[in-house]
């Protein structure tokens, strides 16, 4: 005989999707997931105990369409998008610390069009609006449209990372971008040696 687990319910909702996996004390992982209501067909977040399968905690109630949105972690903080809107829960107890309007929902199925760096979060929005957001206070920090979309966003310490194309013959250039302010910290053109 084999044993099959018991689903993991939460309260009157049902796991729908798993984020990710928690490291935790001792063995196994905690789960992040997305929580369906079917009275209501939303959804939250909840931090599910890998060991007892029962919610840690569960977060605010979302859009019936939050399952589309993105989500970072910081040490402190979990960061969703349900649509235009940007929250910041406590990895403590899933408590919201801040919510914030996006002026353009990110792309959807992008897993890096939302990302935590250093003490900020930025987000990559569909029209190729970037937007970074103190993550203690949510106080918009800076935006900036960027020409060229990227596909994702990336990181390099407390700094993002932004490629430029270039326009005719001019070389691409590679910008590192100081997360709390926007500005560049260091740019590079980098060019093959002529043959």
């Amino acid at each position: 005989l084999k044993a099959t687990p018991a689903p993991i319910a939460v309260g009157d909702g049902s796991l729908s999707e798993l984020l990710l996996a928690l490291p935790r004390d001792g063995k196994g992982a905690d789960l992040l997931a997305y929580i369906y209501y079917p009275g209501n067909s939303r959804y939250s977040v909840a931090l599910v105990d890998g060991g007892t399968r029962q919610a840690r905690w569960r977060g605010p109630l979302l859009s019936k369409n939050a399952y589309q949105g993105q989500l970072a972690l910081a040490p402190e903080r979990v960061y969703l998008t349900d649509g235009d809107q940007l929250y910041a829960l406590s990895r403590r107890d899933g408590g919201v610390l801040w919510q914030a309007a996006l002026n353009v929902e990110p792309v959807q199925g992008c897993e890096s069009c939302l990302l935590a760096v250093g003490d900020n979060v930025a987000v990559l929005e569909k029209d190729g609006g970037l937007q970074v957001f103190s993550g203690a206070s949510g106080q918009p920090a800076w935006q900036q449209r960027l020409a060229d979309r990227p596909r994702g966003l990336v990181a390099a310490g407390d700094r993002l990372v932004l490629v430029s194309e270039p326009a005719g013959n001019e070389p691409h250039q590679l910008s590192l971008i100081d997360a709390a302010t926007g500005k560049p910290t260091l740019q590079i053109s980098p060019a093959c040696p002529a043959a």
